[in-house]
């Protein structure tokens, strides 16, 4: 099984890949970024020895606690992975993208 940072990495790297061979998914290009970010999550958890949350409402109670600095930015990338997983491309556009991207660039930035 691959470690959290692994998979982030896995993650982030399918959002480049969807977004330069097939620009048409978006809603996969939230997704992954979404998923990775979780992942990081986990990792940093993990490397302070704070027990992994078991779902996602779990998760978001244990950002807000933990890390409140990042907790919108986690809230907004979730909406919109949920908005794209849910709603489909209907609902997602360049503007759902790039929001996602700088939600997301935030959080690793402040993981880090």
């Amino acid at each position: 099984m691959p470690s959290y940072s692994e998979q982030s990495a896995h993650n982030k790297n399918a959002h480049d890949l969807l977004g330069t061979r097939s620009p048409e998914y978006l809603d996969w290009q939230i997704t992954a970024l979404f998923y990775s970010a979780l992942h990081s999550f986990n990792h940093h958890f993990e490397l302070r020895g704070i027990r992994k949350p078991e779902n996602h409402r779990q998760r978001s109670r244990l950002i807000a606690r933990e890390l409140p600095s990042t907790y919108d930015e986690y809230r907004n990338l979730k909406s919109l992975s949920e908005q794209a997983r849910y709603g489909g491309r209907v609902e997602i556009n360049d503007r759902s993208m790039e929001s996602a991207f700088e939600s997301y660039r935030k959080i690793v930035k402040r993981l880090a």
